[in-house]
Formats: structure tokens, sequence, C-alpha cells
């Protein structure tokens, strides 16, 4: 499955005229797991590709999962990406698809 995050604006309070900008696609994933609406962990099958979802999008690991889980970070309810790329920002929706 593949998790696709959109809606992207460059400030949490940047009053957006259209749909933003596109966000990254992480591959690889094989579920979410949410604790209590307060920690969404995404699961991918294999540590390359959490490594790879980890250099776009900054989120850490989460603790003693081998390096195949990582933890989705948040402003408000915006999801957050500050991986150091061109499409850093916040991000009002996203998706899971296979």
């Amino acid at each position: 499955m593949r998790l696709d995050i959109y809606h992207g604006r460059k400030t949490p309070d940047e009053d957006l005229d259209d749909w933003g900008f596109q966000g990254p696609t992480l591959v690889g994933v094989v579920a979410v797991h949410v604790t209590y609406l307060s920690t969404w962990r995404v699961i991918f099958d294999r540590a390359s590709d959490a490594a790879a979802a980890q250099n776009v999008t900054g989120w850490k690991y989460f603790a003693a999962t081998g390096g195949t889980e990582l933890e989705m970070e948040f402003h408000e309810d915006l999801v957050y990406v500050h991986g150091g790329g061109f499409m850093d920002g916040y991000f009002g929706d996203w998706s899971l698809e296979s």
C-alpha cells in the first residue's frame, strides 16, 4: 500500500484558495496503527521503505520496532512533514491506498 499526503501549505495558518500542494507518497506501507488518537504509527513491510519515508517526512522512528515504524507528526489537525525537501509543510489530507 501507499500513503499519499496532500492539501499542503507552508504555514499552518495559510489561507488556501485551492488544494495547496502535493506532499510525499510513502510506499511499502502495510498498516497505520492509532493509539487514543494521540499516537499514529505508519508501519512498513521493509526497513528500507521506512528509511526512505523518514528521509522525506522527518518523522521519528517508533521505539523497539526494528526500524519499520514511523510516528506521524501533527500540528493541531494537520500532518507535519519536515524532511528537508521541497514538499515540507502542513497537510490537511492523507489517504491509505493499495
